[in-house]
């Protein structure tokens, strides 16, 4: 599901194409073994997933679920690139919020709605947002 989302990130974003990570471009990122260019850059990030009462057939486990991903935008306002992008942070947020706001990768029941926006501490100095989506699924096993 990550690959799907950095996909129509990219897809959805013209200044996400090609400046979107995953858990390990981010973790690198947050060790000190990469650095960002000035600019923004954008994670996929997974944030997990919360379950609900099971409901018990025979032969079959269906749970449902919520699964939780998160848009983590950087901002490093080092130069004319950087201070174009704080500039226009809010239309930024706005565009990721309708590149997934309604939407499905193919195998998920549901669609993706936004929980929750916030700034936050990062850990490597730049201006940061994290964007919450929430999208309803289910765990089906036989038994």
């Amino acid at each position: 599901m990550l690959q799907a989302c950095r996909d129509r990130l990219e897809d959805q974003l013209p200044q996400a194409d090609g400046r979107t990570g995953l858990l390990a471009d981010f973790q690198r990122l947050r060790s000190g073994v990469s650095t960002m260019s000035g600019g923004v850059e954008f994670f996929v990030l997974p944030q997990g997933v919360s379950g609900q009462p099971a409901n018990l057939a025979t032969g079959f486990f269906r749970q449902p679920v919520t699964r939780q991903i998160a848009v983590v935008t950087l901002v490093r306002a080092n130069d004319g690139t950087g201070e174009k992008a704080l500039e226009g942070i809010e239309e930024t947020l706005d565009a990721i919020h309708a590149a997934f706001c309604g939407w499905a990768p193919d195998d998920e029941l549901g669609v993706f709605e936004l929980a929750q926006e916030r700034p936050f501490d990062n850990g490597t100095g730049f201006v940061a947002f994290m964007t919450t989506f929430r999208i309803n699924d289910q765990l089906r096993f036989a038994s």
